[in-house]
Formats: C-alpha cells, sequence, structure tokens
C-alpha cells in the first residue's frame, strides 16, 4: 500500500516509503520482544535493535528521551503517520483520499499488534484448568461407579466381577497425561511473564 499511493522516483520518495514500513516494522520488533523469547534474546536492548537497523541513533534519543509511565509500542507509529502528512504536503501523495486510505492500513496494522498484545497481557483465567481438572476427576468418580456389573446384567449369575477395566485404566492414563502437561505448559506461561514484567 505505501509502494502504491507514495509516488515517485526520486530518493526522497523512495526514503519516505522505506521510513513508513520500517516504522511500523519497528513496532512490531518492540512488541514481540515482550512476547516471544527468541525475539528477547536476538534484541535484548534498543541498542541491539538500532544496530539492526530497525531505528536509527537520532530516533532511539527521540525514543528514550519521551517519559512515559507505560510501554512506548506504538510510538513509531506516530511517526508514520507524520511522514504520510509530509509526503502529503510535498505532493508525493496525489490526494487526501490515498491519504486516508494509506493511513488506515497503518492503523489497522497497529490495532492487529494490540490485540496481540491484549492477548498476551490477559492469559487465560485460573479458574478454566481449576474446573478441568474437576471434570477429569469426577468422569473417572463416574466411571469407577458406572462400569461395574450390576443385578439384572446380562453376566452370568454366578460370575464374579473381577474383570480389571483396561479402557477405563488406559483413559485415565491419557486424560491426566493431558492434564499433566497442559499445567506445564501454563506454568511455563506464566513463568514467562514473571521473567518479562521483573525486566
Amino acid at each position: 500500500m505505501t509502494a502504491l499511493y507514495v509516488r515517485g522516483t526520486s530518493e526522497r520518495a523512495r526514503q519516505y516509503r522505506r521510513n513508513i514500513v520500517r516504522y511500523c516494522q519497528l513496532t512490531q520488533v518492540l512488541v514481540f520482544r515482550d512476547l516471544s523469547m527468541k525475539c528477547r534474546k536476538r534484541f535484548p536492548t534498543l541498542d541491539t535493535v538500532a544496530a539492526a537497523g530497525f531505528m536509527m541513533p537520532h530516533e532511539k534519543e527521540n525514543f528514550d528521551g519521551i517519559q512515559y509511565n507505560y510501554n512506548k509500542y506504538f510510538l513509531p507509529f506516530n511517526w508514520a503517520w507524520a511522514l504520510i502528512y509530509r509526503a502529503r504536503q510535498e505532493g508525493l501523495i496525489e490526494s487526501d483520499y490515498y491519504v486516508t486510505v494509506l493511513s488506515e492500513e497503518v492503523k489497522k496494522f497497529r490495532t492487529d499488534l494490540a490485540w496481540l498484545c491484549n492477548y498476551d497481557w490477559v492469559p487465560l483465567p485460573m479458574i478454566y484448568p481449576t474446573i478441568v481438572c474437576l471434570a477429569v476427576h469426577m468422569y473417572f468418580l463416574v466411571c469407577v461407579i458406572a462400569r461395574q456389573y450390576v443385578d439384572g446384567s446380562k453376566s452370568e449369575e454366578n460370575m464374579i466381577d473381577m474383570v480389571f477395566p483396561f479402557m477405563t485404566s488406559i483413559q485415565f492414563v491419557l486424560y491426566m497425561g493431558w492434564l499433566k502437561v497442559s499445567w506445564h505448559i501454563q506454568h511455563n506461561f506464566y513463568s514467562k511473564h514473571n521473567i518479562f514484567y521483573s525486566l
């Protein structure tokens, strides 16, 4: 969309196109640093982000100079919108409608990153694992009672109820194993966030 609406073959037009996209990528890197351990290892500090070319030295100074109590993920989007406005003033974008369309594309990208942050910020409620664990245990308690021979069953009258419940045992092993795996995944999830919040 940037290549379509910011037109021209001059170096100035190319720089506008390149920087608008770079600012969007910069925000994506800043968000992924807090969501992905691999990205955090690749870019442990803002200096490494600047060294990779996502942020220029003067932009890093501006970024660090802004005092804000919360994360400054979305500051580069403001820079991108400022470039779009300036490109329109210089005639590199032909109409106000193109400015609106391009701004909406940047806004959509920002909204998608914001949703990603929200999904990561609000974890799975603690009541869900408790309910699942209770449901599995209640299911096997019912199985212990329901899968026994009772009076009036089609089995022989003098048959002793000594049959080992193979299928119920397999179900028990699988379900409890899945519960343990999900518990470990959730535990690692919370541990990861505790690490990030402490940085």
